[in-house]
């Protein structure tokens, strides 16, 4: 999918940093899984009919590869604090050494960064595949790509694109750095890497150029991830779905036809590193979603209210925000209906389970104190939720609101003792009517659990004041 190469590791807007380098998906997945063969699926920028165009097998076929044009070499060297530079005309790139065979222009027991400056051209518009050895770091036209050792893209027949390759401690030790581009075969492209896979893991979502500040997206993937999901998972039932993005995306179309979905967020740099290790186990993930995923966006508290409405004369729309204080879980707990995902929603390979909750007061309202076990096989971390609800106000109120947390990890069978304090301040409230603070007038009702639908325990306690 698009994102296993180019893989985000932030969104767009002020926020934004990009980092000098990073370890995409595909890179990630491959450095985890050294001696198995692991299919990259190329997806042309174009939006297409059908994912056959999106994976594809390696071919012996002779088919001609792009061309490498006007390379220009420039060495650089440090000696003595000075930096000396030396520019030439090259036929390739590339360059090999030793300590035996010192790379030309690099004095011994010196190192020296080396940048190639070229064109590529493409004999036929299709997808061609750049392939490196050594790490070098990869500029294609205004794009900075890392340090990937395979990256796919599409070119326009006879079109040149410039590309920058860089080499740096060029001359320590032993090694080699080299840069090819070869074509990839559309007629052996087709589902059949991922039906005879073990396992294929789909890369989408969104990226800076779909999801900034500013503006709002759309609720959908682009189609034609979404048609790539769907027919990667009609060829191979054990298929995973990897997310990008800030917030929740429509999953209607395609979640009930995979086993696993894996909501990535932004990952940073290196988002593949952290990919592979929740994949491969060799991380636990303990997240916890931090908004609740909506099933379909019409079903969002807010739906109806947005954009807003245009009073006469206004040329923006006017938010009221109708919904009050009911929005997110509080929305779907007043309206009965069940989201995608409810918020702080999430999973792990081991299991755990809540017990001997006491609701004890204290200085500043009260302390929740009960014990957490990981009832499973695996060292794991989860996240104890504690929600609040006042069921005799006349005031209305929501169904529970969260007032706190703790973050425990566990080994195998391990069970503790923890406390989260639930201070008077957090169950106060503002009366819109009277235009203050009031502190609930009946009871309190505690309650804990693993997310917002899932509470385990629970007590109703008199109130103190």
């Amino acid at each position: 999918g698009p994102n296993a190469q180019d893989t985000p590791t932030t969104g767009g807007g002020s926020g934004s940093v990009e980092p000098f380098s990073k370890v995409s998906f595909i890179q990630g997945i491959r450095r985890a899984l050294p001696k198995c063969r692991v299919f990259y699926a190329a997806m042309p920028a174009a939006d297409t009919l059908s994912p056959f165009q999106f994976l594809d097998f390696p071919s012996s076929e002779k088919i001609k590869s792009a061309k490498i044009f006007n390379i220009r070499k420039m060495t650089a060297v440090s000696e003595d604090k000075i930096t000396k530079v030396v520019s030439s005309s090259q036929t390739r790139i590339g360059v090999s050494w030793s300590p035996q065979n010192r790379p030309e222009g690099v004095p011994k027991d010196e190192e020296a960064r080396i940048i190639w400056n070229a064109e590529i051209k493409a004999p036929e518009t299709g997808l061609y595949e750049i392939l490196t050895e050594g790490h070098p770091e990869l500029t294609l036209g205004e794009k900075e790509l890392g340090n990937p050792r395979s990256y796919v893209v599409q070119l326009q027949k006879e079109i040149p694109i410039t590309i920058r390759v860089t080499a740096n401690e060029v001359g320590r030790g032993e090694g080699k750095i080299s840069l090819s581009i070869i074509p990839v075969i559309e007629e052996k492209t087709g589902v059949t890497p991922a039906k005879s896979a073990d396992v294929a893991i789909v890369c989408v979502g969104l990226n800076p150029d779909t999801e900034g500040e500013g503006y709002d997206r759309g609720f959908s993937l682009p189609l034609s991830q979404q048609r790539l999901i769907n027919e990667v998972a009609e060829a191979n039932p054990r298929t995973i779905v990897v997310l990008s993005g800030g917030a929740a995306v429509d999953m209607r179309g395609w979640i009930e036809k995979v086993p696993a979905v894996l909501q990535t967020w932004y990952l940073g740099q290196s988002a593949g590193t952290a990919l592979a290790s929740v994949l491969l186990g060799a991380a636990n993930p303990s997240g916890h979603l931090p908004c609740t995923f909506d099933r379909s966006i019409e079903e969002n508290p807010s739906f109806r209210h947005y954009p807003g409405d245009f009073p006469d004369g206004q040329q923006w729309p006017v938010a009221n925000y109708h919904e009050g204080i009911f929005y997110g879980y509080r929305g779907y707990d007043r309206n009965r209906l069940d989201p995608l995902f409810p918020f702080g929603y999430g999973l792990s390979y081991t299991s755990f389970e809540l017990s001997g909750m006491n609701v004890l007061p204290s200085d500043n309202g009260f302390t929740v104190e009960l014990s957490v076990s990981n009832t499973g096989k695996r060292p794991g971390a989860t996240v104890v939720q504690l929600y609040a609800s006042l069921p005799d106000e006349s005031f209305p109120r929501p169904l529970r609101e969260l007032k706190g947390f703790r973050r425990i990890m566990l080994e195998p069978g391990e069970k503790k003792t923890i406390r989260i304090p639930l201070p008077s301040d957090a169950l106060m409230y503002w009366n819109t009517e009277g235009h203050a603070w009031v502190y609930p007038s009946g009871r309190i009702c505690v309650e804990m659990g693993f997310s917002e639908r899932d509470i385990r325990l629970k007590e109703t306690i008199p109130n103190r004041k």
